[in-house]
């Protein structure tokens, strides 16, 4: 979640959005089979543009082991308070500063739904792999919305520039010097939802409501857990057959890749 929906989120009293929460179970399970299962050569994680904090405090109290910052460089000092009391761990910290100013190089980064707020995408990118602070063969989690032609007044309103596919994605990373590992798409279900809902917009001339993105799901907390296990189901079959050379598209695209040494 964005700071933008956290706002709206702080004052509601309502669960997490299904599609948050699957998220980052799918975030995690990335994270355990590139970072996790593997010997890399920093224990510091950064998640750059970490919104709310949800993920990386999730992937914080699953992984002791290993140090995590969250970085927006639009965290107020009260955002950053209130994040170091939602998730009080001895493993993770709260910036709003350049990861330059980190003590140590970095192991893993994680650019979750950032890189289509970035109007120069590529030029961002570049500044952060060259940093110094990026270690040789680094981990990069990168995850996007999917496929341009679903742009619409929900964008707008997240303030996005762009949404990316699977080769976009990749070009984009192998140009700055990153390797693919793997890359794919999940939430096939939810892109079918959306595909309606943009043609929708576009017969009707009809904006987006204008509610803030994932920040409201209610207090229907059964109703979240099944939609949250069938998103999960979802991305397991999308990775599944895209380990297959089949790929299945989803509303979200990603790319796990490595730093050349």
């Amino acid at each position: 979640m964005d700071l933008k929906e956290f706002e709206s989120f702080k004052t509601a009293n309502s669960v997490r959005h299904p599609w948050e929460s699957a998220r980052v179970l799918i975030i995690k399970r990335l994270f355990d089979s590139f970072c996790a299962k593997n010997s890399l050569k920093s224990k510091l994680v950064l998640d750059v543009g970490c919104g709310d904090g949800y993920v990386v405090s999730h992937l914080a109290l699953n992984n002791p082991e290993y140090q995590f910052v969250g970085m927006d460089v639009n965290f107020s000092k009260e955002d950053i308070e209130l994040l170091t009391s939602l998730y009080p761990y001895e493993n993770i910290a709260f910036i709003n500063e350049s990861h330059t100013k980190l003590n140590e190089p970095v192991g893993c980064i994680l650019l979750l739904d950032v890189l289509e707020h970035i109007e120069k995408d590529e030029e961002f990118l570049k500044n952060l792999i060259d940093s110094n602070k990026i270690s040789d063969g680094a981990v990069f989690i990168i995850a996007v919305p999917a496929f341009n032609s679903l742009f619409s007044s929900h964008d707008q309103s997240l303030d996005h520039f762009r949404r990316y596919n699977v080769n976009q994605l990749k070009r984009l990373v192998y140009r700055r010097g990153l390797k693919v590992t793997e890359h794919g798409y999940f939430f096939m279900g939810p892109l079918i939802y959306r595909c309606f809902e943009v043609m929708k917009e576009r017969l009707t001339g009809h904006a987006w409501n204008g509610k803030i993105g994932v920040s409201r799901w209610g207090d229907r907390d059964f109703a979240a857990k099944l939609f949250e296990t069938i998103l999960l189901v979802d991305a397991s079959v999308c990775r599944f057959f895209n380990k297959l050379r089949m790929p299945l598209w989803g509303l979200t695209c990603y790319a796990i890749c490595r730093k050349r040494v």
